[in-house]
């Protein structure tokens, strides 16, 4: 595997399915939501990706809520785990988690 494309690292444990946590995304729209340790407001959104390796496939964006910057791409191989596949890999586990604690709630 190249250096750009690295493997997940360390699991998170969660409730829900990426399935789940799209289409939920999908019916609500974009949700705003808080990270559990560091309380960092962010919007959740299900969208598509429109380039790179996962190019056409669902994603669910994390999005500064104060700067509209797209902070975190989470793909259905990335679900549930602490980092994404894509270079050294974002840190995603906190999204995931505050997600995945909004639908069970």
């Amino acid at each position: 595997m190249s250096k750009k494309y690295q493997r997940h690292q360390r699991e998170v444990i969660l409730v829900n399915n990426f399935d789940k946590a799209w289409g939920y995304l999908k019916t609500k729209g974009e949700t705003s939501l808080q990270t559990e340790k560091k309380r960092k407001t962010f919007i959740a959104k299900a969208s598509r990706a429109t380039k790179g390796m996962h190019s056409g496939e669902r994603v669910i964006l994390c999005i500064h809520e104060n700067s509209g910057k797209t902070s975190a791409y989470v793909y259905k191989c990335c679900w549930g785990y602490h980092t994404n596949c894509y270079g050294e890999g974002t840190r995603i586990g906190m999204y995931c988690k505050a997600l995945d604690k909004s639908i069970t709630s």
